[in-house]
């Protein structure tokens, strides 16, 4: 059983002007609440509340390894696009920490659960996204089964989105626990995340963990379990700036 995880994977800065909180007053609260590592996982530049690619190319220079005693994580959480394409492009891809990638309104219209599986698929199959943001928001309807199981196969891990269900995208609960069974079945890599919009959010993965542990997943399979399993997944995934986090935690020892 999991009872409590040491990074939240899926935050919103004001960055993305739909969130109300900053770097700084997150990280406060992710320290207050024990977590070691926020990922900080602006909405891409489709949408249009969100922030300039130039805001997610910066983020790694300008923004400390860490604040207030909590590793940042610089990402990004881009937008399914029609054909299996993101708006992160390779180059920023690349110079980030990590890559979340949904399906948002605004950024593109859902269609039937064919279309917008292969859309999935071709986006996991392009080493272009590293976690399945929320799948199972019921309002793009997908084969979750095959999602899961092409995410194993890929590397690719899907999130458990602690906001899906309760309180955002209503009517995931079922599905959430579906593509949870289904990482169990297929041995699929696992990322938790609070989906917050407001500092007082961050941290708050109990639905999530509660989803989790109904379904059964191993914590072997869960990035979120320790921060060297966190950061050998981004650094795996082919993130070259994470190597600066294994620096500061040698220097700390």
């Amino acid at each position: 059983m999991i009872e409590k995880l040491i990074a939240d994977l899926h935050s919103h800065t004001l960055a993305s002007t739909h969130a109300y909180s900053t770097i700084y007053e997150n990280t406060l609260t992710a320290r207050e609440k024990g977590l070691k590592i926020l990922a900080m996982t602006d909405h891409g530049p489709q949408l249009a509340d969100s922030a300039d690619i130039l805001h997610f190319k910066n983020s790694v220079k300008a923004i400390p390894d860490t604040v207030n005693g909590v590793i940042v994580l610089k990402g990004m959480e881009a937008n399914f696009l029609p054909g299996g394409k993101t708006d992160c492009p390779p180059r920023v891809y690349r110079s980030l920490d990590l890559v979340l990638c949904g399906f948002h309104r605004g950024a593109m219209e859902s269609q039937d659960r064919d279309a917008n599986t292969d859309i999935v698929l071709k986006a996991i199959q392009s080493g272009s996204i590293d976690v399945v943001a929320h799948p199972g928001d019921p309002n793009y309807p997908k084969d979750l089964e095959a999602i899961v199981r092409c995410a194993a196969e890929y590397g690719v891990a899907i999130e458990i989105n602690a906001a899906s269900g309760a309180g955002s995208r209503v009517g995931s609960n079922e599905f959430c626990l579906e593509t949870a069974r289904l990482c169990k079945k297929y041995h699929t890599t696992v990322s938790v995340g609070s989906d917050s919009h407001f500092m007082s959010n961050i941290g708050n993965l109990r639905h999530a963990i509660d989803i989790i542990n109904e379904a059964g997943i191993p914590e072997e399979l869960i990035i979120n379990t320790s921060v060297s399993r966190t950061l050998d997944f981004a650094l795996h995934r082919g993130h070259p700036h994470v190597e600066t986090y294994f620096r500061y935690l040698e220097n700390q020892l």
